[in-house]
């Protein structure tokens, strides 16, 4: 005959089995957090007579998920110096304050060196030694089936979530990517030719280039960028650039697009974000080229065949303008200049992300590695000084991530 303890250890392990098959199946059939923590109460306070228990979690912070045995909330409870210390099952001394007095244990649930749960238990009614080699250790077990399972319930809510901002992201990214001119729609003939780069910081961005032609005789050329970045930024340039296109089929004065701009832009952003923006207008025939630089990074003019002092090619900071745009309902004053520009001449445009680029040094690319590239190459076509450009932040950066959105914009005068 079967002795008593090797039948009441076949009973307990018969329990055990029945109970994880309880809890797996319930896991499995995915059903809510609510049921999940009903069962195990059930198994705790029913099978096993646990009479009193707390469960706490990392649920939006921690905090008591699961109580029973006792009334109101456990006021003198220090989670951060009572709990997160204890790494294993460990039996709780009854002095000191209240809490202690109403539990004889702690057992600590982690999952990936990461606490995701403590259960606090009282007054087990089990054989001292049975509950140190049995209970508690199962008790472990199963509090930590039920943790890790909540957790991932939370994590997969969760990349759910994230996978729906990140199809969001990819719409948004589209739409936005429809707002700058298709590169076919930009000019490249024996009058001007144009050429641009946009590497987003995140998937959308803050910055913004447009080509549009007013006549036959006249186009209007742009680089924006927002002070934010993402999203915000986003919406609100696409709103400017809806604007800028509004604006532009009624007049063509670079003052008078400023300055409604600036009233939409202050309108939208309130005060909260603002935009720098540099336009420009281009007569074709005269070889006219006006611009108005509203605190945007000063684009560089490279004119054809001259030379400075000592032999050095010369170049020109565009900087003539006003505000950046949104910062005061009205701009006080804006200035607009008109250059005469020579055949073969180049205006690069760039966005503060291109300077502001860090390599693994902390070190930024800077202006001055800017305007000596473009310099140095400015006898290529723009198409490939602007693909060297992107090249050279790119091997300047190493391994660091890009800190802002970047833009550039080259125009050639033939």
């Amino acid at each position: 005959m079967p002795s008593r303890t090797i039948i009441s250890s076949l009973h307990q392990k018969e329990f055990q089995l029945d109970a994880l098959l309880q809890i797996t199946k319930a896991i499995n059939a995915n059903i809510k957090r609510d049921q999940l923590y009903s069962i195990f109460q059930n198994i705790l306070v029913a099978q096993m007579k646990v009479v009193r228990l707390a469960l706490f979690s990392d649920d939006n912070g921690w905090q008591c998920v699961l109580k029973y045995g006792f009334r109101g909330k456990i006021i003198d409870l220090d989670l951060e110096k009572d709990l997160f210390p204890v790494r294993e099952v460990t039996e709780i001394s009854p002095d000191g304050e209240s809490w202690r007095k109403l539990f004889n244990f702690i057992v600590p649930v982690y999952h990936k060196k990461k606490p995701v749960a403590y259960l606090l238990i009282g007054d087990i009614n089990s054989d001292p030694e049975e509950l140190m080699t049995n209970d508690l250790p199962f008790i472990q077990t199963l509090t930590n089936i039920i943790a890790v399972a909540i957790e991932n319930k939370k994590l997969a809510k969760e990349n759910i979530r994230q996978e729906g901002i990140r199809k969001e992201l990819e719409l948004a990214a589209r739409m936005q990517s429809m707002l700058f001119p298709d590169a076919s729609s930009l000019p490249h003939n024996e009058k001007i030719d144009i050429a641009v780069y946009y590497q987003p910081h995140y998937q959308v961005g803050g910055d913004y280039y447009d080509y549009i032609p007013i006549s036959e005789e006249e186009v209007i050329f742009c680089m924006a960028d927002v002070s934010g970045k993402g999203v915000t930024a986003a919406l609100l340039m696409s709103n400017f650039q809806a604007n800028l296109r509004a604006i532009s089929d009624y007049t063509s004065s670079l003052k008078e697009i400023v300055l409604n701009l600036n009233r939409k832009v202050f309108q939208s952003a309130q005060g909260e974000m603002f935009i720098t923006f540099f336009v420009a207008k281009y007569n074709i025939p005269k070889r006219e080229f006006s611009y108005i630089n509203a605190g945007h990074p000063p684009p560089v003019l490279l004119p054809d065949g001259q030379s400075g002092e000592n032999g050095k090619e010369s170049f020109e900071w565009l900087k003539v303008g006003c505000m950046g745009l949104g910062m005061l309902h009205e701009i006080p004053q804006v200035n607009e200049t008109t250059l005469r520009i020579t055949p073969g001449s180049t205006v690069i445009c760039y966005t503060d992300g291109v300077i502001e680029l860090e390599n693994n040094s902390q070190q930024p690319y800077g202006i001055d590695r800017l305007v000596t590239l473009l310099v140095k190459n400015r006898t290529l076509s723009i198409d490939v000084m602007i693909s060297k450009i992107s090249r050279e932040l790119e091997i300047f950066k190493g391994r660091q991530p890009y800190l802002d959105d970047i833009a550039l914009l080259s125009c050639r005068f033939n």
